[in-house]
Formats: structure tokens, sequence, C-alpha cells
């Protein structure tokens, strides 16, 4: 029996298709042809909860049911044809957890179906994926959103027999967080971020974020971060519900809200680890004494410098910001540290350099100290090595993370990386990038670094650095590095979950 979760009530048709099994069964008629219009049953069930917050009491289950126009795709998971696959429409409107769904008898003899159709259609089983990037919920409380990340497969592959002559059952491929927040007075949420500290892809049960990983569970993103962008929410007090994979969380969580005055706040919460688990609700509660102001951690586009550095450690956005406009007009090599988080906000990126820009190859360094770099980093016209650093010269680049997508707008973009656009005889060490980069027209795109040309300089290092994600575009891209000129580099334990490692070497 379904239950109403007791805190809220939603339209039912609102929650869309998370999923579970079903003990009902209709026998069709017909037997299986290629290419004819079948009727097929499918079948759902609720959503349990539980929690993560340690003060909240609430248990229940969401009130969930098909819908109007919803649709699956069904597939030969054997097939390496892209064309083999169908879609399968909802007769009527949906409301309730088993419905009657219309479509051409898919070719092949071993089936799996992928909900939403819509993020299926045209790929073979292979190519399906759970993508869980670009989510914006618009209103407060709303989970409209949901249904373009309401990802479910079936329990078990089917045979031809079995898709018209049983109820199909669904399972779950994500995990809802249910968020409540209440601001300072006169505040309003602009994006919600989710933060872990450790993140590795590469262990057997790997912590982070999974942005993105393939239906038979390769993992092709993974994040420090995961982020939805709230619009409409116009008020200090809201609820977000954000779709997440299953994964492992480890060394605790920050809930951190980016507001549209370019205020921001955080809460941190403590544990050792943390699972998601598919088909459950977890639930925080972020009381306005909870937060902590980080607002001095925003790069947003009226950002103002600072006058100076303490000691060349950066602890603000405005800090950066120093960097940014002063390393290019310095001949003396200096070592800067970075001392916090940066959230990038502004609508254009103009890349660090770690180079005197007008006085020469002066190396500088920058010391990431394990912080953490979000948001977007946008080229618009201006960089022709981009990146969190645009480029460097003989410097040492150690222990920064970039979780930001690197948009490039620039129609002969090239030299484009995860953590620098072009290294000239540099180290970079123990570093890693999870986001999409690139573009369709961009030239040389790497994971961590977009170019190498150690003319007249020594051999570019790289140890100890992951790239975690495969979302790069471009014409010449490498997981690691982008295309080498004039170098040999030394690369040792650097990982990859994209390839191949090196794009070109030219």
């Amino acid at each position: 029996m379904k239950k109403n979760i007791s805190y809220y009530a939603l339209p039912v048709a609102a929650l869309l298709l998370l999923t579970g099994c079903s003990n009902d069964n209709e026998t069709l008629q017909d037997s299986p042809t290629d290419g004819r219009q079948i009727t097929i049953s499918a079948a759902q069930g609720s959503l349990n909860e539980t929690r993560l917050a340690y003060d909240y009491q609430v248990g229940g289950t969401m009130d969930i049911a098909w819908s109007a126009n919803d649709a699956f795709y069904v597939i030969d998971t054997h097939s390496n044809s892209a064309t083999d696959g169908k879609t399968f429409t909802i007769q009527g409107n949906g409301g309730g957890n088993t419905a009657k769904f219309s479509g051409t008898q898919p070719a092949g003899a071993t089936f799996n179906a992928f909900y939403p159709a819509a993020k299926a259609t045209g790929k073979t089983w292979s190519e399906c994926e759970f993508d869980m990037s670009g989510q914006e919920q618009n209103g407060n409380a709303s989970t409209a959103h949901l249904s373009d990340y309401n990802f479910m497969t079936l329990t078990q592959e089917i045979t031809s027999t079995d898709l018209e002559e049983s109820t199909l059952s669904f399972q779950h491929g994500i995990a809802i967080f249910r968020i409540e927040v209440t601001l300072p007075a006169g505040k309003t949420p602009g994006e919600l971020q989710l933060k872990t500290r450790e993140s590795d892809p590469y262990d057997a049960s790997p912590y982070g974020f999974v942005i993105n990983k393939g239906v038979n569970g390769a993992l092709r993103r993974v994040s420090h971060t995961t982020s939805m962008t709230l619009t409409d929410v116009n008020s200090n007090q809201f609820t977000a519900y954000m779709a997440v994979l299953p994964t492992t969380l480890k060394g605790g969580l920050s809930i951190e809200i980016y507001c549209t005055d370019h205020s921001a706040y955080k809460k941190d919460i403590a544990f050792e680890t943390w699972s998601f688990t598919a088909g459950k609700i977890y639930h925080a509660k972020v009381k306005n004494t909870d937060l902590v102001d980080i607002s001095h951690t925003v790069y947003h586009g009226g950002l103002i410098a600072s006058m100076n550095l303490d000691n060349n450690q950066i602890k603000s956005a405005a800090d950066l910001k120093y960097v940014m406009e002063t390393v290019p007009m310095t001949f003396a090599g200096e070592t800067f540290t970075l001392t916090t988080d940066i959230h990038v906000t502004a609508s254009e990126w103009k890349a660090v350099y770690m180079i005197g820009e007008y006085t020469g190859l002066v190396e500088h360094n920058l010391n990431g100290n394990n912080h953490i770099v979000s948001g977007r980093l946008i080229n618009k016209a201006y960089d022709y090595y981009f990146g969190f650093i645009g480029r460097s010269s003989q410097s040492e680049i150690t222990g920064l993370h970039v979780t930001a997508d690197i948009v490039n707008e620039r129609a002969d973009a090239e030299n484009i990386g995860g953590i620098i656009g072009q290294s000239n005889g540099s180290t970079i060490s123990n570093c890693s990038f999870s986001g999409s980069i690139g573009g369709e027209s961009a030239q040389y795109v790497g994971g961590i670094c977009g170019s190498i040309d150690d003319y007249n300089a020594k051999s570019s290092t790289f140890a100890n650095n992951n790239n975690n994600t495969c979302t790069l575009k471009g014409i010449t891209t490498g997981g690691l590095i982008g295309a080498i000129w004039n170098s040999t580099p030394i690369i040792s334990v650097c990982n990859s979950l994209c390839s191949p490692p090196i794009g070109a070497n030219l």
C-alpha cells in the first residue's frame, strides 16, 4: 500500500517514476515478432525514506505514480546497433503504480529498459548512462525537475516473451536528498552545492559524488562536489530536492548555499563514511544558526581585488583576483598558497598566469593546499591558454582540485586544461579535475593540461594527478594531456577515467 509522507503533500504526478517491484502480472495476446505494435505493462512502487541529519525523526514514503507522456526505451543488451532500440509511451494519463505502454517490438532476444526514454533514444545499451549534471529546481519545494533524473532500469534482463507476458519491474537508479534550509533574513538562494573533501574514483568503493556512470556501472565522472541551480525560490526558507547517484562519502559533507546577492553560507555535517543507496530519500535540516558565512570565497563578476596579500596567502576570492591582476606584471618569482576553497560564479574567467606575461617567462608557484575550485570557468574571447591556470613556465603547481565546468566560447580556442592550459617545463603534482571541458572546435584539450611545449625548458613533470571525468570535447583530446610539442614529459602515478591519456604527440 502506498503512503503519503506526513510532512508534506504533493500532486502524485509531480514525483514521477521512482520505482520498485510489483507482483501484478497480465498475459497479453500474440507471439513476438520484430517491428509490430505491442502493449506491455510496467509497475513501480514507493520510495523509502531514511535520514542523514541526526535531528530528523520523521519516516515514511513518497507517493509516486506514472504520469502522462512517460516513456521508456527498450533495447537488446547485446546489440551494437543504436537503431534496434524502441520507445514505449504510456497509454492515457497514468496516475497509478502500474500502467500500459505501447510501442514497436524491438529486434533481439535479451532486453533491458531505460527510463526516461529521452536520455537513451538512439543509443546502444552500453552507451546509456546516468548523468546527474545540470540539475535545476524551479520554485520552492518543487519536484518537477526530478523527472529528468529519475533513472530506472529493469530489475533483470528479459526475453521477447517476458516483454509481453510479464509486468516489467523497474528498479531505482537514484537516491533523493531533501534539504530544508533557513537562510538569514532577506537572502534568497541561487545555487545549492554539496561538497565532500575526499574523492577517489580508482578505489574499489570510490568516495565522492558520482556525476556520470554507464548503465553497466562504469564510472565516467566522480567529483568532490555536486550542485543544483535554484530559480524562483524567492524566500530565505526553502526546501530543495536533489537527485544523487548511489555513492559513499568519506570525511564529512558540506551543504553550501550561494545566494543571488553573491553572499554564501555553509553547514558542515561530520561523519567518517556515509552511503547514498538507490531508492531512498535522505533528509537534512539546515537552520540559520547552523550556518557559517563563506561569502569571501565567491569569485563573482563585481568582485574588487584585494590591495595586497598576507605572506602570499590567497585567503579569499578577492586575494585570488589580486594575484590574477598582478602576476603578469611581476618580475620576481613568487610562491602563492591557497588557504580556502573558491567558488566561481562570474560570467567570464580570466585564467591565472603563473608567468610574467609581459616580463618574460618568470616562474611562479601555486600550492593549492588541497583546496577545491568549483563553479564555471567561462572563456569568452580572451585567453589562448585556458584553465584555472592559463600558462606556467618552470613552475610548481601542487594540491589543486578543480571541480568546475570549463566552458569555451572562443571559436579558435586551443590549449584548454582542467588545471592548466599549457605547461612550459612545469611540475604539476597531486592535482585533480572533474567537470566538462572543451568545445566542439577546441584544439588540444586535456583533463589536467591542455598542451605541453617545453621548448628551451626542462621537461614538464606530472605526478599523482587524477582526471576524474570523461567529459572532454574537442578535436584533439587526452585524458591527462591534450597535446605535446618539443618534450618528453615525465609522468608518474597519474590516472584518468578518459583515454587516451595523451591526445597527440606533435
